[in-house]
């Protein structure tokens, strides 16, 4: 199947989607337990399996291989089930069954719970008693948004429809407590409590706080029904009254003969009832999972509920159901292996789970031929230390070893307390890193959070801070800087200087700004160099107000402000159409571009739902709600990592994954097990089915957080590094219990305190200052120095292109090895020859001291990121100068992503900024170039000449980006600026680096390029025609900005120019 999916342009690619062809994937070659497993859930009528799978045993891979041999029995794929708890997992499924049967089979279908359960919830076919179909499903920020609603009600009504106690109502309006109910409300559906029973409890129990839980808990559900709508939790829960009802038992049982389910560990009661409607009573029901891989009891998952599978789920004739202990890891090798077998002896054996076959769950053993584990305990001085050392270890596993950056995770139990210092730390090393954050809510993305600052600017302008229009304006969507706020705070503040009495500004410049902003008109009068990007905003908030005011609908608000975003400015291209090409080109910026895109999409599906709802309150209402949710919302686009880089993430997280490397990082005493109470406010992890119970044990936490510890330490295949701080002082941080308990377990393994300062980290500089340490050590063998110089003397010759790879590692650039010079010591005597460059003239010029420390001393500060800029697009100008044909946009593009990664940024989403405005000034080039009529004779022109100046010889040198031949025969030198601000014309005119290029045409230094295309000139005749500065950031009127200097000529033939004279 080919489809076209978009039509192709100048600027956009043709996009043709083809279905991959399908293939038939290799067999696995199951031991003895994955057979087992397999022939049972091959046998129709063979009944419940739990097959038991701890890390890197093949779970996955057996239960791909148990649904295939259904099928592959006669089973029909249709007829099959498959149930797991993520879309990333689904879809894995569905593929790695669909590869194992081949393309002459239809593959089963992989369902999330949430998604099967809203396919019941939600089919039109069924009008069930329990609700209507076709229900609107709102995300979870939508849910907490209704909530937060409710509770403002009970707080502004004369009559509210739900009474809370006095302690509680000055708490009802806060974000906090809207969560406590969300939680309290989460909880009693998934048990299965209706508002009344939930009621019945708080009563026999005398707590009056969940009684008005109760209460609102029923006015919750009956807005949800009023409106249509579903949140999840009760998408489930009702998906379970419908499965528990005879014809829906009976429907659901009629439609599938067996059950596969995947994780089973995280399964709530919501989902076992479910499951028992479907597949209780003895049907074919095979359930994988690892109850020492439960982690996620703060989600509402019950590890009872895989421990009791076998009666939970018994035969037809009320015998306990089969199990299945998957023993060969194929993960990890022996040494691993053992280390996590030695943690998991400490979790509880009480369940039917571990009777029979079940016991020898945890008596894994590494499968034949694995590389051999290594693992480290270390404990550090301090958090820094720890962190240095880590970087360390990370650099020479990637440097000597030769283990990507991809193959490598550091992670914490606490990410927001150890992922902060942990980066910090890995940054400085020159640490690739890619942070797992924890994920936003929508109004809080990046992409969104400019648009809904926008929208907020239409609808509420007077809720808008100052500091929040400089945010926007700054922002990728307007795409300003801070020089062009600073011109136009400074034009605002002096017209309101002038309108004052007492010629004084009363109103700061931010505020100023954010004025004229909101205010239609208000910039229209001022030039529009000096408004720039804020007046174009403040054009496009008058086009959505005029769009709201027509409809008040909140998707025509946002569909204007996208459509005229404020980069819309002749061939300068908005947000929306760079994230498109970046999206089009791939790789790590396409990612990023893809992820702003689906977040953006999202806020856009969310606006078209609004218009669907009866009383939405409009593009007011909208804006409400969106801006109170403060959970994350759904996205189509995974948040995975995006680049080679270390994965930084807390341990939750990381479940699922796996590296070649793992640091298990902070694990310290207060912070890991992680003993504090697990009850909130409202205590609703106490709820429990028909009752309340006391607060989870000690005993229950402990074991929770040591099955967390032990999911951490079998993310690794291969190496394993565990880390801790040990404090000398009393009160210091000090290594966790889990530690200890590594170390008492493993005879072979000791945390060794690593109290030696981190070596130098593995970059050249870092070498270059070891070698240096070397040469000043005495005690050093002069084989040692001299392998020392030898090896110093390499890394100081090395080039790449014409620059010095580096630089530090000659003498001439070390500090502090020269003796202090004296009152007599001249940096220039008259006898040495004094070198400049045209820049170099220039800064002379501007300012004498500045280029006597950078010549005399070598002051000069290190290369910026601004100057990496302006590199790449000279580099690409020349490129696009030197071919006959000139290369589209696209093209110079893919040589810029070549190096891009090159250019320092402190943030990604700098980096983003620049590499557009890096195309918008390739755009700019390629536009000034179609235009200008004029012949090039050179790029990249080198010069040099000795002259003699007041007694002394200088020699001036210099490289002029383009040479160009005038119809009069004229020169014109032309160099490329990317500032991002434009000099005065005046100061152009005696411009000293543009003045030595063109006295370097007058005296004869480029007559070589010359000669290729013009005779040379006679000593009379005035060959330079000028010189222009092309601007390439900045435009006017949709022009290339271009500074010009006229041409040196004297006004008299025996006077001097002022070149001259400068000289």
């Amino acid at each position: 199947m080919s489809t076209a999916g978009r039509r192709g342009s100048a600027d956009t690619p043709v996009i043709t989607l083809v279905a991959p062809e399908r293939v038939a994937g290799p067999r696995i070659t199951p031991d003895a337990e994955q057979q087992r497993a397999v022939d049972h859930a091959a046998t129709a009528g063979a009944g419940p399996l739990l097959i038991l799978a701890g890390p890197g045993t093949g779970k996955t891979a057996t239960l791909v291989e148990a649904v295939a041999a259904r099928i592959e029995a006669g089973t029909p794929a249709d007829r099959i089930l498959v149930l797991t708890f993520s879309r990333k997992a689904a879809q894995e499924l569905r593929d790695r069954i669909a590869t194992r049967l081949g393309p002459d089979q239809l593959g089963a279908t992989a369902w999330t719970f949430h998604a099967f359960c809203f396919a019941l919830v939600g089919d039109a076919t069924q009008d069930y008693e329990w609700g209507a179909p076709r229900r609107t499903l709102l995300t979870n920020p939508e849910q907490d948004a209704v909530i937060r609603e409710l509770l403002q009600g009970h707080v502004e009504d004369d009559v509210p429809t739900v009474l809370w106690p006095k302690q509680w109502q000055a708490a009802l309006t806060t974000a906090g407590f809207a969560a406590e109910i969300r939680t309290v409300f989460q909880r009693a559906r998934t048990l299965g409590l209706e508002p009344h029973e939930l009621l019945a409890i708080a009563q026999q129990q005398g707590r009056d706080s969940w009684v008005s839980v109760a209460n609102a808990l029923e006015e919750y559900l009956d807005v949800l029904d009023h409106k249509n709508e579903i949140d999840y939790t009760e998408m489930v829960t009702r998906a379970v009254i419908f499965a528990q009802s005879s014809s829906g038992r009976a429907d659901l049982r009629e439609r599938y003969d067996a059950v596969f389910v995947d994780e089973f560990q995280d399964t709530d009661p919501a989902q076992e009832r479910l499951l028992q409607a479907i597949a209780g009573g003895g049907r074919d029901l095979v359930a994988v999972g690892d109850p020492d891989q439960s982690i996620y009891a703060f989600r509402g998952a019950d590890v009872k509920g895989i421990v009791e599978f076998p009666v939970r789920f018994p035969q037809a004739d009320g015998s306990e159901a089969a199990v299945v202990a998957l023993r060969t890891c194929r993960r990890s090798g022996e040494g691993l292996v053992n280390l996590a077998v030695s943690v998991a002896a400490k979790f509880s054996s009480t369940g039917t789970a571990f009777k029979g076959d079940g016991r020898s769950h945890r008596q894994r053993v590494a499968a034949p031929d694995l590389p051999a584990s290594v693992i480290d305990v270390h404990t550090y001085s301090s958090t820094i230390a720890q962190g240095d050392a880590i970087a360390d270890q990370l650099r020479r596993a990637h440097l000597d070893d030769g283990i990507a950056w991809s193959q490598m995770a550091v992670l914490v139990r606490s990410g927001a307390r150890s992922i902060p210092s942990l980066h910090r730390s890995l940054h400085a090393a020159g640490v690739p890193v890619e942070v797992a954050g924890e994920d936003l809510p929508l109004h809080l993305d990046p992409a969104v959070e400019p648009l809904l600052t926008a929208m907020r600017c239409v609808i509420e302008p007077a809720s808008v801070t100052a500091d929040e229009i400089r945010a926007l304006l700054l922002s990728a969507y307007c795409g300003g800087d801070s020089a062009q706020l600073r011109r136009l705070g400074r034009a605002l503040r002096e017209e309101s200087r002038q309108t004052n009495e007492f010629g004084l500004p009363t109103t700061s410049s931010g505020e100023l700004i954010r004025d004229a902003v909101v205010t239609p008109g208000r910039l229209a009068t001022h030039d529009e160099e000096v408004t720039g990007v804020a007046r174009r905003l403040s054009e496009v908030i008058v086009l959505a107000r005029q769009a709201m005011g027509k409809h008040d609908d909140p998707h025509e608000v946002l569909w204007t402000l996208w459509d005229q975003q404020p980069w819309r400015n002749d061939e300068v291209r908005t947000w929306g159409q760079r994230l498109e090409r970046s999206s089009y080109s791939g790789g790590a910026q396409g990612r990023r571009a893809d992820r702003h895109l689906d977040a953006v999409l999202t806020l856009f599906t969310l606006a078209m739902r609004n218009r669907e709802r009866s009383a939405a309150g409009g593009a007011r209402g909208f804006l409400h709600n969106i801006t109170r949710q403060s959970i994350p919302a759904d996205t189509l686009v995974q948040r995975g990592a995006s680049r080679d880089a270390v994965r930084v993430m807390s341990a939750h997280r990381s479940k699922g994954l796996e590296w070649d490397l793992v640091v298990v990082a902070d694990v310290q005493a207060d912070m890991w097990p992680d003993m504090r109470q697990r009850g909130t406010l409202l205590q609703a992890d106490q709820l429990v089915a028909h009752d309340i119970e006391d607060v989870h044990p000690l005993t229950t936490t402990l074991a929770e957080e040591r099955r967390l510890f032990y999911v951490a330490i079998t993310r690794a295949r291969q190496r394993l590094l565990v880390t801790a701080v040990g404090e000398a002082s009393e009160n210091g941080s000090q290594p966790s219990r889990f530690i200890d308990e590594l170390i008492r377990s493993n005879p072979t393994l000791s945390a060794m305190a690593i109290t030696a300062r981190t070596p130098r980290p593995s970059t050249l500089s870092g070498l270059v200052a070891s070698l240096r340490a070397q040469l000043l050590n005495d005690g050093l063998s002069k084989a040692e120095r001299d392998i020392a110089i030898q090896i110093l003397g390499s890394l100081a010759s090395e080039k790449v292109g014409d620059e010095l790879l580096v630089p530090t590692a000659h003498p001439d650039n070390w500090w502090g090895v020269r003796e202090i010079s004296g009152e007599d010591v001249h940096p220039f005597p008259p006898d040495k020859q004094i070198r400049l460059s045209g820049s170099q003239l220039e800064s002379l010029v501007t300012c004498p001291m500045s280029w006597y420390l950078g010549r005399a001393v070598r002051a000069n500060g290190p290369r910026n990121a601004a100057m990496g800029f302006g590199s790449v697009v000279h580099a690409l100008a020349e490129e696009a100068a030197s071919q006959e044909v000139t290369p589209h946009i696209d093209e110079l593009m893919v040589h810029l992503d070549r190096v891009w990664d090159e250019v320092s940024y402190d943030a990604v989403w700098q980096a983003d900024v620049e590499r557009g405005k890096a195309r918008d000034a390739l755009i700019n080039f390629l536009s000034w170039q179609a235009a200008n009529e004029r012949r090039l004779i050179g790029a990249e022109e080198s010069f040099a000449m000795d002259v003699t100046i007041a007694g002394r010889n200088v020699h001036l040198s210099g490289k002029i980006d383009r040479l160009e031949l005038t119809a009069e025969g004229k020169v014109v030198v032309i160099d490329l600026k990317t500032m991002k601000s434009a000099p005065s014309k005046d100061s152009t005119q005696e411009n000293p680096q543009l003045g030595l290029y063109q006295l370097a045409v007058r005296e004869g230094a480029l007559n070589d390029a010359i000669a290729q295309f013009r005779e040379l000139p006679t000593p009379d005749e005035e060959i330079t025609g000028g010189a222009e500065l092309v601007l390439l950031r900045l435009t006017s009127r949709g022009k290339t900005t271009v500074r010009e200097q006229s041409a040196l000529v004297a006004d008299e033939p025996s006077s001097t120019t002022w070149m001259d004279e400068l000289l």
